[in-house]
């Protein structure tokens, strides 16, 4: 985990750290929820919404490799500074 100033990490930034690792790993949010204590998924959403846009980064990454792929040698592109926009 990368901190600016790890002196300064309190109970909330690892209550963040833990839920948003668990989420990745944990499919069954109610799982997360009794580990983290958080009575609803609203917050728990919240921790891990950053994940839900990585994830869906990385398959948006593979299906414009199949998507444009050299149709001759069935070689996938090279996809070099791909961002997603997010509005929200």
């Amino acid at each position: 985990m990368k901190y600016p100033n790890p002196k300064e990490i309190c109970f909330h930034s690892w209550r963040h750290f833990f839920c948003s690792r668990m989420l990745d790993v944990i499919p069954d949010k109610r799982v997360v929820m009794a580990l983290s204590g958080h009575k609803t998924t609203a917050m728990l959403d919240h921790y891990g919404k950053h994940l839900e846009q990585e994830k869906t980064l990385a398959i948006a990454k593979e299906a414009i490799k199949e998507v444009f792929k050299n149709e001759s040698t069935n070689e996938a592109v090279e996809i070099k500074n791909f961002k997603m926009v997010v509005n929200m």
